[in-house]
């Protein structure tokens, strides 16, 4: 078998990559400046494969691709090379070469199972399903460092190509059993995953699974099934089938996964908690969930924007969004959660939110239910303070506006304060957002802020960007 591609063949194929056209095969390559070595009809061939066409990697070390039918006046002195472009679309965008092995005789020209993997796992990562990939092929002489190309040869065609089977087994799905469903597999609770293949994207996240102090004395135990265990219904006797700590009742936060003679972990403190797996490297994190949620946009595409949540299930809070792009929300741990399929519910594959719908730059009010995974927003027109300790007092009209800074984030007043008492208030209305409390912790709807410092001149400022909110009141 003749498997040979010199630097001036690589040149000539560099052209013809560059120029994405048929007319590349015509003619003879200008790195090599040389009249014809044979007829310009001297060789044809045919594919091997139909269009369409099926090849399972796994069947054979090697795959005949293309027959040569017709060699005419070929030079004993020459090579014969065969190049096969392999592209993910019809049209043969930025196609992969692969150099075939061409037979002794100058009759066949085939290509190692292996070596078409290669290929395949760059185009489409590590999935093991079938995919369609489209090929053309073209022929070369070869002569010591020289190479003349004789064209294309065979037809352009689509193949359905499985891969070699992956050194690992990684299901589509994973769930949860344990104390949180009473050790019920129909009940298990399945992760969350993004639309990429798991092979591609082995990481599955749990997020907010409450551990009640009750729960936590006795002992919150658990495990991972598989989809395959969670379609049965039942325990499935055999390695992977089900996956944990290889200690049983192992409290770590972090650790390995095992699949053979798999042990129980166990938590046993209260809280809110955040599982995450990966099922390429078996390793599992466990970790408290942030009372968080970030609303990234154009603004800033990531810890951008807070909201936050007491009971771990509804976030609200007030964010700048420059809406050119729409927005998203990411949790504190780096979930991204994106639009649903239906208005006002959203997906952790989804895209942006109301990309195109928002025409506002500015404040909004944003809340976030995440068992039902849905979200309100409002757009704030004005952020002021008011209150005793305020030129106004308490007229709602009336209340004193801040200006905010360039991300609606900080937002600043220069005023006049007496002893007394305010809250920041939106939109000049009660039935809007209003935040009080405590000036380190700033919370929806809390109660009164008081000022005791003399009367005289101050620079407030309200810092929303980051958790929890605040505000300072500085003498000028």
């Amino acid at each position: 078998m003749k498997l040979k591609l010199n630097i001036a063949l690589f040149a000539a194929f560099a052209l013809g990559l560059a120029a994405c056209s048929d007319d590349v095969y015509r003619g003879i390559p200008q790195v090599t400046p040389q009249e014809p070595v044979m007829p310009a009809d001297g060789i044809e061939a045919t594919d091997v494969l139909p269009d369409g066409g099926a090849i399972d990697l796994s069947s054979a070390e090697t795959f005949s691709m293309v027959n040569i039918t017709k060699l005419e006046d070929f030079p004993a002195t020459d090579d014969l090379s065969v190049v096969m472009r392999v592209s993910e679309s019809a049209d043969m965008s930025n196609p992969e070469a692969m150099v075939l092995n061409v037979a002794d005789d100058n009759k066949t020209a085939s290509v190692a199972s292996v070596k078409l993997n290669e290929v395949f796992r760059k185009m489409f990562g590590k999935s093991p399903k079938a995919r369609t990939i489209y090929v053309d092929y073209t022929a070369y002489a070869l002569n010591g460092t020289s190479s003349v190309l004789l064209g294309a040869i065979g037809a352009k065609q689509s193949l359905v190509v499985t891969p070699l089977p992956a050194d690992f087994v990684i299901e589509d799905n994973y769930y949860l059993v344990g104390t949180a469903c009473d050790w019920k597999i129909p009940q298990a609770i399945a992760f969350t995953h993004s639309d990429k293949s798991p092979y591609d994207d082995p990481v599955f996240k749990l997020i907010n699974i409450e551990v009640t102090a009750e729960q936590a004395a006795a002992g919150w135990w658990w495990k991972i099934i598989p989809a395959s265990t969670f379609e049965a219904g039942d325990w499935v006797p055999g390695d992977n089938t089900q996956y944990g700590p290889a200690t049983n009742g192992d409290e770590a936060m972090e650790g390995k996964l095992v699949g053979v003679d798999a042990q129980a972990g166990v938590i046993k403190v209260a809280g809110h908690y955040d599982i995450t797996i990966n099922m390429e490297d078996l390793t599992y994190t466990i970790s408290k969930t942030p009372a968080v949620m970030y609303v990234p946009n154009q603004f800033g595409w990531d810890k951008h924007g807070i909201l936050y949540s007491t009971d771990y299930e509804n976030f609200q809070g007030l964010a700048g969004i420059d809406p050119i792009y729409g927005f998203k929300f990411m949790t504190g741990d780096g979930q991204w959660i994106g639009a649903g399929k239906t208005e006002g519910t959203l997906s952790t594959s989804g895209g942006n939110i109301l990309e195109g719908v928002l025409t506002k730059v500015g404040l909004y009010y944003l809340t976030v239910n995440m068992p039902d995974m849905k979200f309100t927003q409002e757009y704030i027109s004005s952020l002021a303070l008011i209150g005793s300790a305020t030129p106004n007092g308490w007229s709602e009209a009336d209340a004193v506006e801040m200006t905010p800074n360039s991300d609606y984030e900080i937002w600043t007043i220069d005023v006049h304060l007496v002893p007394g008492s305010f809250k920041f208030m939106t939109d000049h209305s009660w039935a809007k957002p209003n935040l009080g409390g405590d000036v380190n912790n700033l919370t929806f709807g809390g109660g009164d802020l008081n000022f005791e410092g003399e009367e005289g001149d101050y620079i407030v400022t309200l810092d929303l960007s980051k958790y929890p909110y605040s505000c300072t009141v500085v003498k000028k």
